[in-house]
């Protein structure tokens, strides 16, 4: 029995994981024809108010899948467990490229697409309804690359991207609060990541085994820590770096027995997140607890990575809003998609997060 196989059949544990609309960017290696109507299956469910939505025939199923947001003039709102993975034991693997799954989906059951192993893009509607993602749902789909992750994320639950060893890049937005044990297990080809300030919490093997991770930024102040979080992390790139801001390196003091950091001063590019409003048809650039006000210059690109190229737009007046109950600073500015290029965009600021 190979490795990848012995940790498949060790590693089955159900989690849930809470999520709002996730993007996962790549390129399609295989030129499979669509899948159709007839390669799936629809179960009324809620009363028979909403359908449920699988493949008929997890082994045969191949090429690009468009899951419709209604079917018989109701909504298509889940996704169940096992609903486009092979049957525990089957050698025969789903064959689906790329899937596409609508706003209306609210609900991905647990090991969903797992052992989709020629799925290498994802694309979630920006509007979407998606609030859970069960247990293992892309679970060893090594041909997913890029992945972001919208404002609506809270949390990343256990094993949630364990064995994607392709996964060079992931944009984690600050609302996540947690990150689950092994949620990153073996994404051997990572290269970098940034954690949100929000971040209270790092489960076991978070991180172990990527192999390719040479630097770790922390945004704010120091998560707690669960066992061998970084085991194995980097050795194939000579180790890896953690950065902190100066601001925050009292609350790393306990690390120090295990680490050390690059400490960098506290005027730094402010982490930023992306949503959609369909109201006005605009997108929202967001800040959270920032104090300082003045002006953002506005920054684009088309690509993320290494090897993304950030170009200023504008420097733009944005508006604060400070909630008088928790005191959280939210500083936004809402873009017209109609006169901006699509992409990714973040503010970058001078100002301090700890000026007034």
């Amino acid at each position: 029995m190979n490795f990848f196989n012995q940790l498949l059949n060790h590693r089955l544990n159900p989690f849930l994981v809470c999520l709002g609309a996730v993007l996962v960017f790549s390129l399609s290696s295989s030129l499979l024809s669509a899948a159709t109507i007839d390669d799936l299956q629809f179960t009324l469910i809620n009363g028979e108010t909403e359908y449920s939505v699988s493949a008929v025939d997890p082994e045969t199923i191949a090429g690009t899948l468009d899951i419709p947001a209604t079917y018989n003039g109701k909504p298509v709102t889940e996704i169940p467990d096992l609903g486009f993975s092979s049957p525990y034991g089957s050698s025969n693997f789903p064959d689906i490229t790329s899937v596409t799954i609508p706003a209306s989906i609210q609900t991905i059951g647990a090991n969903a697409f797992q052992n989709c192993r020629s799925l290498s893009t994802v694309t979630f509607a920006l509007d979407s309804q998606l609030t859970s993602l069960g247990a293992h749902s892309f679970f060893y789909c090594h041909m997913l690359t890029s992945i972001v992750l919208p404002e609506s994320v809270t949390s990343i639950g256990n094993d949630a991207f364990s064995l994607c060893a392709l996964l060079t890049s992931i944009v984690i937005p600050d609302s996540v609060t947690s990150i689950g044990s092994s949620a990153f297990f073996y994404c051997s080809s990572l290269t970098s990541i940034e954690l949100p300030a929000s971040l209270t919490s790092i489960g076991s093997d978070a991180f172990r085994n990527c192999l390719e991770l040479a630097s770790v930024t922390f945004l704010g102040a120091a998560p707690s820590l669960g066992d061998t979080v970084f085991t194995q992390v980097g050795i194939l790139v000579g180790g890896f770096t953690i950065t902190i801001f100066d601001t925050h390196e009292a609350s790393y003091d306990s690390w120090r027995s295990l680490y050390t950091f690059d400490v960098v001063p506290g005027l730094v590019m402010l982490a930023v997140t992306t949503s959609y409003t369909p109201s006005n048809q605009g997108l929202s650039i967001i800040t959270h607890n920032e104090d300082s006000a003045g002006t953002l210059t506005l920054e684009h690109t088309s690509n993320l990575g290494d090897s993304a190229s950030w170009t200023a737009l504008s420097t733009s007046e944005y508006q604060k809003y400070t909630d008088a109950a928790t005191g959280t600073v939210t500083r936004t500015m809402t873009l017209d998609p109609a006169t901006n290029p699509s992409g990714f965009y973040r503010f970058i600021s001078a100002d301090s997060p700890n000026s007034n």
